[in-house]
């Protein structure tokens, strides 16, 4: 059995829980997955709004849920080895870990699970139709050409945020020129941002434009669902955007993303954009 550790938003729970699923399948294991530290940090299970089947861990075989507290090694009938995310970048050990082990990390990159990306995807469907609204907006979103642009504000301009920071309004004109010199002027903008009123107030692209603002906190799938759903994307430096892009199918999607992840240079924030993504 492989053991994920969930934690922070719907973003990260995703990677985690791709990160394990595809280490899974490598061994021919179930996958269980850790929700302790959601509490930690102070967010919500969020993958059961999903088709995957995702089963929970046996608390008598896990370590202390505090991540700074996780040893090296821990002795279960079930959990025999911890790997632990020390820092920001791609580990390619971790696809050849042995059957046993407990993740705890971010694993925010692709290669962790590009071996399994047919059924990542299918678990990564929607469980449940959209709402009336949303269904409403879906319809709109497919009928022409669209581009999502996710601006979030919200926790990253808090003091502990700082590593990470917002991009600039100068990365999203930049970025929707550069789509909208490929697939031309008549695409329209869907905005999603955790700070809409901000968005109205400073943010215009050469288009039509559409601030999707009606989802909240508890129904941020239904965005998730909406942005994926677009034609084309731009994301900022959000596991939340990062997997709307991914979970578009299209081989034609232009998918543009910040070059610098976090404000800081010890991270190796190469290892989440995808090559075949832009990069301003």
């Amino acid at each position: 059995m492989i053991i994920t550790h969930l934690f922070c938003g719907l973003g990260n729970q995703m990677f985690q829980y791709a990160a394990g699923r595809a280490l899974s399948l490598r061994h021919g294991v179930p996958l269980a997955i850790d929700r302790r530290g959601l509490d930690l940090c102070g967010r919500s299970y969020g993958l059961h709004r999903f088709a995957l089947q995702a089963m929970d861990a046996d608390p008598k075989h896990l370590p202390e849920p505090e991540i700074h507290r996780l040893p090296k090694q821990f002795k279960s009938e079930v959990c025999r080895n911890i790997f632990k995310e020390e820092a920001f970048r791609f580990y390619p050990e971790v696809l050849d870990l042995p059957d046993g082990t407990y993740l705890v990390g971010f694993w925010q990159s692709e290669r962790y699970f590009q071996d399994a990306e047919d059924i990542i995807r299918r678990d990564f469907l929607f469980r449940d139709p959209p709402s009336p609204i949303n269904a409403e907006y879906l319809k709109r979103i497919q009928k022409g050409i669209s581009i999502s642009v996710h601006i979030r504000r919200g926790d990253y301009l808090q003091p502990e945020y700082a590593q990470i920071g917002t991009c600039s309004l100068d990365y999203y004109r930049r970025a929707a020129k550069l789509i909208q010199e490929q697939v031309g002027s008549d695409a329209k903008f869907y905005l999603f941002s955790d700070d809409p009123d901000w968005v109205r107030d400073n943010v215009r692209f050469h288009g039509e434009m559409h601030i999707v603002r009606h989802n909240d906190v508890t129904t941020d799938f239904e965005d998730l669902r909406l942005m994926s759903a677009c034609s084309h994307h731009i994301i900022a430096n959000s596991t939340f955007s990062w997997w709307a892009a991914w979970l578009n199918p299209s081989v034609n999607k232009i998918v543009v993303a910040p070059a610098r992840w976090f404000r800081t240079d010890e991270a190796d924030y190469r290892a989440v954009v995808p090559d075949r993504w832009w990069r301003i």
